[in-house]
């Protein structure tokens, strides 16, 4: 795909994994404005951490890399979104065994 550059339909990228929800054109601001309140409501230094390990991934060594994983895991895991969302998977694990 990198080499040929095809152009694809919605439906063979869908089919192919590259994208995940496909809409019609009416629906589209309001799908995007979903995905934009969803990562507006999560735990945004995580996001922001994952998005440049991405980023900054591309010229790491896969050693660097992984130092630098987990090192973003260690720091988002210690503020608050990362505390509070450690709890939330807890108590449904918790939950989910008490079942």
């Amino acid at each position: 795909m990198a080499l040929l550059n095809p152009t694809l339909s919605a439906d063979e990228a869908l089919a192919l994994g590259l994208i995940t929800r496909v809409v019609d054109d009416a629906a589209l601001q309001d799908a995007s404005m979903e995905i934009a309140r969803k990562l507006a409501a999560g735990p945004t230094k995580a996001l922001g951490a994952a998005r440049a390990l991405i980023i900054e991934g591309l010229g790491r060594s896969y050693d660097e890399q992984l130092e630098a994983e987990a090192r973003a895991m260690v720091e988002t895991a210690l503020d608050d979104d990362g505390r509070r969302r450690v709890a939330q998977m807890h108590a449904s694990r918790v939950a989910g065994i008490a079942a």
